[in-house]
């Protein structure tokens, strides 16, 4: 059983035992004696306080406990240095910027944001101390990044967040890689107090020797001090103004981000664009990219809004372990997102079509019905070569407004007396065979009843195999002088723009002409020449 005291070292607590304490005195009072003579002792012996408190909360944090103990003590004791160590570099009058064989060997950077050389936030310079290079370089690099589809803006501002500031000297010192001792605190705090020296001295150089244009130069300072801080007033109230917009724009996008991936893995499989781009993935792993495409995009904009929480009240709520945590989850579902990204696309590299020529009855009125099946809308009507499709297994392409999709008709002349249907079917995928195999899948309903000729509006194909550029071509080769009649809801996208048509019947009845098709009950519109239309004007101002 030992006896703990409590002390107080740059405003924090400790609970320590006597003889640990006693250790700790002497060893400042050493301290204080050997830096008793120096013009800026207060400042040195303040930081090395501060310093030891430092490493007192790091070693009750890091072993779980409450009491210092005699061994802490003389851990810490052993890193900072007794004084003697230093009297014989004190005597020899040693140079008080620390050179590398002065680093204490082994000593690790610390990656912090350098507040003293900063154009925003500090990030590039204090990763320009981190790997040892000229800030500028860093700077360069992100400026590139952030023309590269804006990734160096959002990592910049991660990195913001993420990295702590340098404040004290001694975490100013781990930043550069100086090993924190009595030696390093004491040329730190110099050279602070000798740039203020040279501060001061130029300053009183300049007012003793100020004349007319030294007056008007002050002068003009002031001004541009002025405008400066309007400014500065105008940068904090833009500083308030996007991190409200950080906030709203982050929480919009992230329960945007909620639904749609929601969306991707329980909305119905029948509607193809509403789905991308998870329709484009198998789904043995639309689960996979669900949550990892979510993450991605979720995680950067929760440091948006953490970003926003950070401007507008200046505190972070996350701490470093939760934040360094959440980075690595997003390193790797970014990863992840980009492998599938790049499956994907190459599940669309190979495309492969297959001919086959359907023989059309011939009509004994020699005319036909291109009519729009609707009957796909019921399970009862999938059949197809008397097999009956589960919409559980096989995919129907359609939107919601039953519109047709991915089946495209043409009217064509045909040189013989026999109508023909020329059905093409296309897929894509990794290989050439794999392409096969996915358009010798697909299924598309046609059939003649009589002279009524019945066109799905929409193709079928198995939803384990997921989307491949499934697509059917149809061509229906008439005779001369055939007559066809459309469907007003079947879309055939070579027929006559009856726009340049005088029509005297029904504008969906067709033949077909040596010249190709034109409706049956309408004769072309002649251009009319300059001098008819001038007349035609002419007339139309007299009658008004």
């Amino acid at each position: 059983m030992n006896k703990t005291i409590i002390i107080n070292i740059s405003g924090a607590i400790f609970h320590i035992e006597e003889d640990a304490y006693e250790i700790l005195k002497t060893y400042m009072t050493e301290v204080k004696k050997h830096f008793g003579l120096s013009a800026d002792s207060f400042e040195i012996v303040t930081d090395i306080e501060n310093r030891i408190a430092e490493l007192f909360s790091e070693i009750l944090k890091r072993d779980l406990k409450q009491v210092i103990i005699i061994k802490d003590v003389q851990a810490i004791i052993e890193q900072m240095g007794r004084p003697a160590d230093f009297e014989a570099a004190d005597q020899a009058d040693e140079a008080a910027q620390p050179t590398e064989a002065q680093m204490a060997p082994g000593v690790q950077r610390k990656l912090f944001r350098d507040s003293d050389d900063k154009l925003i936030g500090g990030v590039c310079s204090g990763l320009a101390h981190y790997f040892s290079a000229d800030a500028v370089w860093i700077r360069l690099l992100w400026a590139a990044l952030f023309f590269a589809g804006g990734i160096g803006l959002i990592t910049y501002i991660i990195l913001w967040i993420v990295m702590p500031v340098a404040r004290t000297r001694a975490e100013k010192l781990a930043m550069n890689g100086e090993d924190v001792n009595l030696e390093t605190i004491k040329n730190a705090v110099s050279d602070e107090l000798n740039d203020v020296k040279r501060n001061l001295s130029k300053y009183r150089d300049q007012v003793k020797n100020s004349g007319l244009e030294d007056r008007i130069g002050n002068v003009l300072k002031e001004i541009f001090q002025f405008i400066g801080k309007i400014l500065q007033s105008l940068l904090k109230i833009f500083g308030v103004m996007f991190g409200v917009l950080s906030i709203f724009i982050g929480a919009c996008l992230m329960i945007g981000l909620v639904v749609a991936g929601i969306a991707g893995i329980f909305s119905p499989e029948h509607v193809i664009w509403f789905n991308l781009p998870f329709s484009l993935i198998s789904r043995d792993n639309r689960l996979q990219a669900v949550i990892s495409f979510t993450i991605t995009f979720f995680i950067p904009l929760l440091f948006l809004i953490l970003l926003g929480i950070r401007m507008l009240f200046k505190r972070f709520i996350m701490s470093s372990q939760v934040t360094s945590s959440l980075l690595i989850i997003w390193f790797v579902s970014l990863c992840f997102t980009g492998y599938l990204v790049a499956r994907t696309a190459l599940q669309f590299n190979k495309q492969v079509s297959f001919n086959q020529d359907i023989p059309i009855t011939r009509s004994s009125t020699n005319s036909y019905f291109l009519k729009a099946d609707k009957s796909g809308r019921t399970e009862d009507s999938l059949l197809t070569n008397s097999m009956k499709l589960s919409r559980a297994k096989w995919h129907i392409q359609f939107d919601d407004d039953q519109d047709q999709v991915d089946v495209n008709i043409r009217i064509e002349k045909c040189d013989s007396l026999h109508a023909v249907l020329i059905e093409r079917v296309a897929a894509r995928g990794m290989t050439e065979r794999q392409a096969l195999k996915n358009a010798d899948e697909v299924i598309y309903k046609f059939n003649q009843k009589d002279s009524i000729l019945n066109f799905a509006k929409r193709l079928y194909y198995k939803t384990e195999l997921g989307y491949h550029a499934q697509q059917v071509d149809l061509t229906l080769k008439i005779p001369i002088n055939t007559v066809i009649t459309v469907d007003p809801e079947l879309y055939v996208q070579n027929l006559p723009d009856l726009d340049n048509y005088k029509l005297t019947g029904p504008g969906n009845i067709y033949i077909m002409t040596q010249n190709g098709l034109i409706p049956k009950f309408g004769s072309p519109i002649k251009e009319k020449t300059g001098e008819e239309q001038s007349n035609e004007n002419n007339e139309n101002d007299s009658t008004q």
